[in-house]
């Protein structure tokens, strides 16, 4: 098993300098390209998702009706670091791409899911060991986050034009007390943010930070 291991590991390594220096790689198999990704994931020094993000995004997927969840996923997702959106965005439509083919490959939304969301949330997987029921549930709810992001791919980061127009008045009716820790000043807080872009000013993130920050204080209340 160990000697396994180890030849699964250098053939990962092997693959991996081949694509770093951009030779062909056509003699590897799909399945060392899927080993390969998981593997990419899985090392990253933090998750995709953010270790201090995953539990809001779960909180996402739990929110009813069903049909707001991907809304409120995609919103979070505003909060991701630039390179981490970047990343989400760019690898959520290579799997929507796989998921196309479904008819050939077996892989659907729900599949791809199920074989990643480990991988992007750094969670351990349920495969042969018993697990609480907590866990299952929470396994499940990761696995879903993913799939909704496989499905709304070309929307993450995308600010919509009522998204705009939301956080353009929350910038007009929130005090300037609302987070203490704002990373922008008054000045920048108001510099337009056009609809239908990607995510790339802070305007939009500030908006939402504020927005959050006051929904959490309302809770407390």
């Amino acid at each position: 098993m160990r000697r396994q291991l180890l030849t699964v590991s250098l053939l990962f390594l092997v693959l991996q300098v081949k694509i770093d220096a951009g030779e062909s790689v056509s003699d590897a198999g799909v399945l060392d390209f899927a080993g390969l990704l998981k593997q990419f994931l899985r090392e990253l020094p933090e998750p995709l998702l953010t270790s201090h993000l995953q539990d809001a995004f779960l909180n996402c997927y739990d929110i009813s009706p069903p049909s707001k969840r991907a809304a409120a996923v995609l919103l979070l997702c505003h909060l991701l670091p630039k390179h981490n959106l970047s990343t989400l965005r760019y690898i959520c439509a290579f799997l929507r791409q796989v998921v196309s083919r479904s008819v050939h490959n077996k892989m659907d939304a729900a599949n791809v899911a199920i074989c990643l969301a480990p991988n992007i949330f750094h969670a351990s997987s349920a495969s042969a060991v018993a697990v609480s029921d907590a866990t299952k549930s929470m396994l499940t709810g990761q696995a879903g986050v993913v799939e909704l992001l496989i499905d709304h791919a070309d929307e993450i980061g995308v600010v919509s034009a009522d998204l705009d127009e939301r956080a353009a008045m929350m910038s007009e009716c929130f005090s300037d007390g609302v987070l203490d820790d704002c990373e922008m000043d008054s000045t920048e807080c108001r510099e337009k943010k056009r609809s239908g872009s990607f995510q790339g000013e802070r305007y939009t993130r500030w908006c939402i930070k504020r927005l959050l920050a006051s929904l959490s204080r309302k809770r407390c209340m």
